[in-house]
C-alpha cells in the first residue's frame, strides 16, 4: 500500500511539473548538464585528453571489479580528481535533468493522446527508475573513488546492477516517447488531411 502511495506523489509531482515553464527549465538543465558532463574542461571529452583516450566505465554494461581497477589506475592521480570532483557531480545534475525531461515529455504524450487513461500515467515511473539507478551507480563510483587505492569489489557490482537497470529502464522511456512523438505526427498529418479535403 505504501509502495501504491509512493508511485502516486511521484506521478503527481510529475504532473504537476508538466507546465511550458517547468518544462522550458528543465530542457536548458538537461542540454546544460549533458555538454557539462560529455564536454571540456569537466567533462568526459577532457578525462579522454588526459588519460590518453580512456573514458568512464559506466559507458558499458560489461565492467567488472577488475576492469574498473585498472581503469581507474591507468587514469592517473589527474583523472581520478577530474572524474570525482567534476564529471561525476555534472553527472548526477544530468541524471536528475534527464530523469524529469523523459518523465514530464511522457506525460505530456499520454495526456494529449489518452487523456482518458489516467491508469497509464503509471509508465512515468519507468524514466524515474533509470535516473534513480544512474544517481545510485555514480554514488557508488564516488565511494570507490574516496575509497581508492583500497577495492571494494561489491560496490562496483552494486553499480553494475544499477547501470544495466539504468539502460533497460531509459531505452524503454526513450521507445515510448518515440512512438508517442510519431502517434502525434500521425494525428497532426490527419488533421490537416481531413481539414484539406473534408475527410471524416
Amino acid at each position: 500500500m505504501s509502495d501504491n502511495i509512493w508511485i502516486a506523489r511521484v506521478i503527481s509531482l510529475i504532473r504537476h511539473l508538466s507546465s511550458r515553464r517547468s518544462y522550458l527549465i528543465i530542457t536548458i538543465l538537461f542540454f546544460f548538464s549533458f555538454f557539462a558532463a560529455t564536454g571540456r574542461p569537466y567533462g568526459t571529452q577532457e578525462l579522454a585528453d588526459i588519460t590518453g583516450g580512456l573514458s568512464v566505465p559506466d559507458l558499458s554494461i560489461n565492467y567488472t571489479p577488475q576492469s574498473v581497477y585498472s581503469l581507474l589506475d591507468a587514469f592517473g592521480q589527474a583523472g581520478r580528481d577530474l572524474y570525482l570532483t567534476r564529471i561525476l557531480p555534472f553527472d548526477i545534475v544530468f541524471s536528475f535533468s534527464y530523469l524529469l525531461f523523459f518523465a514530464i515529455t511522457l506525460s505530456l504524450l499520454l495526456r494529449h493522446l489518452i487523456p482518458a487513461r489516467d491508469e497509464l500515467q503509471g509508465l512515468l515511473i519507468i524514466p524515474v527508475i533509470g535516473g534513480v539507478a544512474d544517481i545510485v551507480e555514480y554514488i557508488c563510483f564516488i565511494a570507490v573513488l574516496l575509497a581508492y587505492p583500497g577495492q571494494h569489489p561489491f560496490i562496483i557490482t552494486c553499480a553494475l546492477v544499477c547501470t544495466k537497470l539504468k539502460f533497460v529502464s531509459n531505452i524503454s522511456a526513450m521507445i515510448l516517447i518515440l512512438v508517442g512523438l510519431m502517434a502525434v505526427a500521425l494525428s497532426a498529418v490527419k488533421h490537416v488531411i481531413s481539414g484539406k479535403y473534408g475527410i471524416k
